[in-house]
Order: C-alpha cells, then sequence, then structure tokens
C-alpha cells in the first residue's frame, strides 16, 4: 500500500492519517490482548479475540455480500449473450 502512495493523488498527510485510523483497531486488539496475558487474564483475552475474530467474519461477508449484490446488478444490465458468458460453467 505505501508503494501506491506515488502513484496516488493523495498527499503524504491524508496517507498517515487514513493508515492511522486504519491500523488502530488491530493495534488496540494487540494492546489489549498482550496486556490480558501478561496479567494472566485468560478470559478477558479470549473475549477480545473472540471479538476481534467476529469483527474480521462480519467484514467478510459484508464484502463478500457486496461482491455478489454488484454481481447480479451488472448481470442485470447486461445483453442475453453478455450475460450467459458471466454465468459459472456456461460454453
Amino acid at each position: 500500500m505505501c508503494y501506491a502512495l506515488g502513484l496516488s493523488r493523495m498527499t503524504v498527510t491524508e496517507f498517515v492519517i487514513l493508515t492511522g485510523l486504519a491500523r488502530m483497531p488491530a493495534l488496540l486488539a494487540s494492546i489489549l490482548i498482550g496486556a490480558y496475558a501478561s496479567n494472566r487474564d485468560y478470559t478477558s483475552m479470549l473475549l477480545v479475540g473472540l471479538a476481534a475474530a467476529l469483527a474480521v467474519g462480519g467484514c467478510y461477508l459484508y464484502e463478500r455480500n457486496r461482491a455478489l449484490d454488484e454481481r447480479e446488478t451488472s448481470a442485470h444490465s447486461l445483453n442475453p449473450k453478455e450475460k450467459a458468458a458471466t454465468l459459472p460453467f456456461c460454453d
């Protein structure tokens, strides 16, 4: 992602702010898990890990459903020959 900054119109300030905000949830989860592990509070550590796993799973499901919706929307706008070409196992 850092290499793409030179190819985009984004300023360095925008990049630093957006990257910092995007990394913050994972950093917070890592800090909490490490703090709970050092205090041997395994229940809290497990809860933070579970919350992080649920968040990642939710993002995955959201993106998968969004991609399916986009695919269906674009398939409805195609003519029949183009539509058949986008369907799997259609020759």
